[in-house]
């Protein structure tokens, strides 16, 4: 049966994908309000009541917004970190997530539901604690990672397993450095613990390239540091470096900042 992806809102505005297909629909984060959400998937041909989980990356409010909203309504387990967990069984934005919600998975340790299989692993963000996802769905490999300054070294390797990689390409440095911000949230956003740029976005790509990988989405882009021809044309450079052509080898596709994508077939 054909596996799909949905991106409903990819950046500081608000984040939501999911991952679906006949038996089983996968919400990673919970960064858009339900009205909206509904609609998207309504044309994707599936309903809110149709998710089966959710995972979540960290607990920043682009991320998590409506986390409780979702919870609350649809009553859906929420999984992710041991310490993730704590926080959101705490949090006063949040009072429907409770501990009977949350599904504590530890990073490196693999999870399964229904013919879905997922393994968290920490990245270095200045949240509370993020993971990235690497995710078994129905046979479909698909990695995601998102909000991070730096990929940490052993991505690399569950990377070139997958199929589809959904990584974050959130800024050019010439038009962070030429731009508006502080001093000081330029040096947060370009640090160890900011956000990836398109440089490293793309050499990442270049690195974990194989035969086997089908689409790139390019998400989390900046609305002021970035545009999505920028962040395509960066990487499609490195990409060419090692011979490999988007829309002939590949798809690489830039997620919008504020509308749901496509519904792609993995």
């Amino acid at each position: 049966m054909p596996v799909k992806f949905l991106s409903l809102s990819s950046g500081s505005n608000g984040n939501c994908y999911v991952i679906f297909n006949d038996e089983c629909a996968v919400m990673i984060d919970a960064g858009v309000g339900m009205r909206r959400a509904g609609k998207a998937l309504k044309g994707a041909g599936i309903g809110l009541d149709d998710i089966d989980l959710v995972l979540v990356t960290h607990d920043h409010s682009d991320h998590v917004r409506h986390l409780g909203r979702f919870v609350g309504k649809f009553a859906l387990p929420v999984y992710t970190t041991p310490v993730l967990c704590r926080v959101f069984a705490n949090d006063r934005r949040m009072p429907e997530v409770t501990n009977a919600f949350l599904k504590p998975c530890e990073c490196m340790s693999q999870t399964a539901y229904k013919g879905f299989s997922f393994i968290p692993f920490r990245v270095g963000h200045d949240a509370t604690e993020t993971v990235g996802y690497f995710m078994d769905f129905y046979g479909e490999k698909i990695m995601l990672l998102t909000d991070l300054g730096r990929v940490p070294e052993p991505v690399f390797g569950m990377a070139r397993q997958c199929g589809h990689i959904i990584v974050e390409s959130n800024y050019d440095f010439d038009m962070l450095l030429c731009g508006p911000y502080t001093r000081e949230l330029k040096a947060r956003i370009m640090g160890d613990n900011g956000h990836l740029s398109n440089d490293d976005c793309a050499s990442f790509v270049k690195r974990v390239y194989h035969e086997g990988l089908k689409h790139v989405f390019l998400c989390h882009l900046s609305d002021h540091n970035n545009t999505p021809k920028t962040a395509y044309e960066c990487t499609k450079a490195a990409l060419a470096e090692i011979g490999v052509v988007p829309g002939r080898d590949l798809m690489l596709y830039p997620l919008p900042r504020r509308e749901a994508s496509e519904v792609i077939e993995l």
